[in-house]
């Protein structure tokens, strides 16, 4: 998996180093990107202190929303997750 900004179109992007033209999942802000990667670490059960510290580091600010809205989204988390990070927007 390859994470990167794509200057020709102001966004940031996830790929699989296997096939970098198919783009898995475009983000306007680095918020977005940002999302993607703490959902990824709270899909590996990170712990949540853990994933609250590592996002005041990287500057990440809808991570208690990530915890609260992922922990109450049942039988919808896949559908609530694919639109998590689009609605992640830089301050």
């Amino acid at each position: 998996m390859l994470d990167y900004f794509n200057s020709a179109n102001d966004c940031f992007e996830r790929c699989s180093l296997e096939n970098v033209d198919e783009v898995w999942c475009s983000y306007a802000s680095l918020q977005g990107l940002l999302a993607e990667l703490f959902l990824s670490a709270y899909e590996d059960e990170v712990d949540d202190v853990a994933l609250c510290a590592c996002a005041s580091l990287f500057g990440f600010h809808s991570i208690q929303r990530l915890l609260a809205e992922a922990a109450n989204a049942g039988v919808g988390y896949k559908q609530w997750r694919a639109g998590f990070g689009a609605s992640c927007m830089d301050h």
